[in-house]
């Protein structure tokens, strides 16, 4: 049933892209641009319904690794929004933990 979701909306994609590169007026292209970016968040939320759909149905299998605790706090510092304002604590040079370092996780989520 994901293609009867995804299929039209990347064609809509496709098209905008389309329209954008020909188009030369900066108002228009700007109009097109957030239909490109709406699309864009759209089909992230069709994916996440779908992938929600899975996990409910337990036919999506998980990507279990292994990452580094501290080395994942060091890139959060990096975003211009820091952690630390909504009250989260991400300082790797002062980070303990009681279980190490090496945690398992499934990537991006």
């Amino acid at each position: 049933m994901s293609y009867e979701f995804r299929s039209p909306m990347n064609s809509i994609l496709g098209l905008t892209e389309v329209l954008i590169s020909d188009e030369v007026d900066a108002s228009r292209r700007h109009h097109l641009e957030v239909i490109r970016e709406s699309g864009n968040s759209l089909l992230k939320l069709i994916n996440d319904i779908l992938d929600t759909s899975k996990l409910e149905s337990q036919s999506l299998p998980l990507d279990v690794s292994e990452f580094s605790l501290v080395q994942l706090c060091r890139q959060i510092e990096l975003y211009p929004v820091k952690p630390s304002r909504r009250g989260i604590c991400t300082s790797a040079s002062t980070m303990t933990t009681p279980f190490g370092n090496n945690m398992s996780g499934i990537p991006g989520a």
